[in-house]
């Protein structure tokens, strides 16, 4: 049995916690792999169990926190995790809020280009299983690169994966795990939502509350 637990999730300032790791983490001189990973799937975790708004994350906006604003090439390394970890949603919704930001001119952009952004949202959604949007994707790079050697071979390669999938299991969503009702539960003790009757708050010191999930492996 696998116990996971989450000491201080009652803490709002967690998310703000994280994501400075990460931060210090890039700025430090030989950060390894083990840490950014750690740190990237913190984040990831901490994006899911509070809700948060991914692009005002990106632009340093945690709650009632301010940070400084991540830099496109910090965005990929978070999405490479996502990829290395078969995180394939998450690194879908991540992509999604830098495309965002990134055609809006809102985020650094340092040496990217929205080349970069769609070719990895179209691998992304190829994986997921959604072919026919890596298309889209693959489209607007050629719109503003006809000759890229790269966009036109992906839609080569994209064309030929969506000729094998019959048009009518072409309805296919981008959507999130479906959550049993202890996932369900779990999250929300951690988040701080009441569950506790007031009976029950009054008899424990509440400060000594923990989320605790337990899972048979």
């Amino acid at each position: 049995m696998e116990e996971v637990n989450c000491p201080d999730c009652e803490s709002d300032n967690n998310t703000e916690v994280f994501v400075t790791k990460f931060k210090k983490i890039q700025e430090s001189l030989w950060p390894t792999e083990k840490d950014i990973k750690g740190a990237a799937l913190a984040i990831f975790r901490i994006i899911n169990l509070y809700r948060l708004n991914i692009t005002e994350l990106m632009l340093g906006n945690i709650k009632n926190y301010t940070t400084s604003p991540m830099t496109t090439k910090e965005v990929f390394q978070i999405s490479h995790v996502a990829s290395d970890e078969n995180m394939i949603y998450d690194e879908i919704v991540w992509l999604q809020a830098l495309y965002k930001l990134f055609k809006e001119n809102r985020i650094e952009k340092g040496v990217y280009s929205l080349e970069h952004i769609d070719r990895s949202l179209a691998s992304a959604y190829s994986r997921y299983g959604m072919p026919w949007e890596s298309l889209k994707y693959i489209q607007e790079c050629l719109e503003t690169k006809p000759d890229n050697k790269g966009c036109l071979r992906d839609k080569v390669y994209y064309e030929m994966k969506v000729k094998d999938i019959p048009a009518t299991s072409r309805e296919k969503k981008l959507e999130k795990e479906n959550k049993t009702e202890d996932k369900i539960k779990y999250e929300a003790l951690c988040r701080g939502d009441k569950l506790l009757s007031d009976t029950a708050v009054a008899r424990q010191n509440v400060s000594f509350v923990q989320c605790r999930f337990l899972t048979k492996d």
